[in-house]
C-alpha cells in the first residue's frame, strides 16, 4: 500500500480492514509479503481537512470500495495499490452578527453600536488570525474597537465583541437616519484571507429643537397708521378733520413683528407720500414693534393707504421671507363754501343806515342815503368786492 498527497507533505494517514491498522505519511508504503490467495479488504480511515480523491492499483485485479478497496489476489501475484489525497480547501470560517436590534435611536446623536465577530478554523494546520474591521456610516462617523489576533488550531473556535462609537450631529428640524455597515476581513496566516459582513445598523437620530422657529418660520405682521397735527408723537386716532385750507399733519406708521422670526429689512410705501423706506436695515424681533413718521401738508380730503413689507433676504442668517400689511388714515378738509347775504335799506340820514329799504318823498324830491351792509355767510374769508 502506497500513500501519495496533493500537495504533498501530508502525514498521518490511518488505515484498517482485512491486514490490520497502520499509518502512512506522504511517499510511505506498506507491504504485505506471504499472503495467501484471496480478497482483501484495506479501507482509510477519513482525515481532517483531506479528502481521499482515487485509488489505483497495478499488478492484479480490484475492486473500489467506500474510503478503500478490495484487492483481489491470486497466485503469484503482486499487486501494489496507491492511495492518493487531496487536501480540502483551508478555511477560516467568519460570521459576524449585532448585539441587539438592528434599528435604533440614538437621542443627541452619540451612542454604541455592539457586535460579535465569531471564528472557526477548518485548516488542517494551526494558523494566526488577523482582523480587519471597517466601518462606514453614511452619516455622522463610527469608530469602532479593534480585533485581537487569534491563533487557532485545526477545529479551534473563538469569538470576539467589537464596540463602535456613533457620532452624528443632529439637525435642528429634521430627524437623521444613518445606516451602519461593517465588514471584517481576517488573514488566516499561512492561509488566504476571508471576510464577513453583518446586518447594517439603522440609527434614527431626533432633531435636537424641533420647536425652534427656525424649523416653521412664521413671517407675520401688523401695520397700524395714525394721523394728528403734533409732530413730535404719534397719534391715537386714524381720523383726522382739518379747517378750510388745510394744514401740516403727521402720519405714523406703528409695524408690530406677530412672527416668531426676527425680520431685518424693511420698506414702506404711502400711497399718496410715495417712497417712505426702501430696503431699510432694522432687526425687528418676535413681538417688537418700531414706527416711522412722516408729515406732510393736506389741503384736501385725503384717505392715504401705508403699505409696509419686513423680510428676510436669503443668505442673511435666516430662513428667507416676507410679511405685507396694510392700514388706511384719513384727513378730512372742510371745503371752501363762499356765501354773502346783502341788505340794502334808504333813508335820509347821510350818517346813518336806515332800517327799511323803502321811504316817502315829498314832491320835487329830495337827497336819500342808500345803505348796502353784506354779511359773509360762507367758511372762507373774501378779500375782493365789487358793488355795483
Amino acid at each position: 500500500i502506497v500513500k501519495a498527497t496533493n500537495p504533498a507533505g501530508g502525514t498521518g494517514f490511518n488505515f484498517t480492514g482485512d491486514l490490520g491498522p497502520f499509518s502512512l505519511d506522504d511517499g510511505g508504503q506498506q507491504p504485505f509479503t506471504g499472503l495467501p490467495s484471496g480478497d482483501y479488504d484495506i479501507t482509510e480511515v477519513a482525515s481532517v481537512g483531506w479528502l481521499l480523491a482515487y485509488v489505483t492499483c497495478q499488478g492484479g485485479g480490484y475492486t473500489l470500495t467506500p474510503g478503500g478497496v478490495t484487492v483481489h489476489l491470486d497466485p503469484g501475484e503482486n499487486i501494489t495499490c496507491t492511495f492518493t489525497n487531496q487536501q480540502l480547501p483551508l478555511v477560516l470560517e467568519l460570521s459576524k452578527g449585532v448585539n441587539g436590534p438592528t434599528s435604533v435611536t440614538m437621542p443627541g446623536g452619540s451612542g454604541q453600536v455592539s457586535y460579535t465577530v465569531a471564528y472557526t478554523s477548518t485548516a488542517v494546520v494551526t494558523g494566526t488570525a488577523v482582523f480587519t474591521d471597517t466601518p462606514s456610516i453614511d452619516v455622522g462617523g463610527v469608530v469602532c474597537s479593534d480585533l485581537t489576533p487569534a491563533t487557532l488550531g485545526p477545529g479551534q473556535s473563538g469569538s470576539q465583541v467589537v464596540d463602535c462609537a456613533v457620532t452624528i450631529t443632529p439637525d435642528l428640524c429634521v430627524e437623521l437616519t444613518a445606516t451602519l455597515n461593517n465588514t471584517v476581513v481576517a488573514d488566516f496566516s499561512p492561509l488566504d484571507g476571508f471576510g464577513a459582513g453583518a446586518p447594517t445598523v439603522t440609527i434614527t437620530v431626533p432633531p435636537s429643537d424641533p420647536n425652534n422657529p427656525l424649523c416653521n418660520p412664521q413671517f407675520s405682521i401688523v401695520l397700524t397708521k395714525t394721523v394728528g397735527l403734533d409732530a413730535n408723537s404719534c397719534a391715537s386716532t386714524d381720523e383726522l378733520a382739518l379747517p378750510v385750507g388745510g394744514d401740516d399733519v403727521t402720519y405714523c406708521y406703528t409695524v408690530l413683528n406677530t412672527g416668531n422670526l426676527t425680520m431685518t429689512t424693511h420698506s414702506l410705501v404711502d400711497s399718496e407720500l410715495g417712497t417712505i423706506l426702501s430696503d431699510f436695515p432694522y432687526a425687528l424681533s418676535p413681538g417688537s414693534s418700531v414706527f416711522v413718521t412722516q408729515t406732510a401738508f393736506v389741503d384736501v380730503t385725503t384717505v392715504n393707504i401705508g403699505t409696509w413689507t419686513a423680510s428676510n433676504p436669503p443668505g442673511g442668517g435666516l430662513p428667507p421671507g416676507e410679511a405685507m400689511a396694510t392700514d388706511t388714515a384719513t384727513v378730512t378738509v372742510v371745503a371752501p363754501d363762499p356765501a354773502i347775504v346783502l341788505t340794502k335799506t334808504v333813508g335820509l340820514d347821510a350818517n346813518a343806515c336806515a332800517t327799511t329799504d323803502m321811504i316817502t318823498v315829498p314832491s320835487g324830491g329830495v337827497d336819500v342815503t342808500y345803505c348796502y351792509t353784506v354779511q359773509n355767510t360762507g367758511n372762507i374769508t373774501m378779500t375782493v368786492h365789487d358793488l355795483v
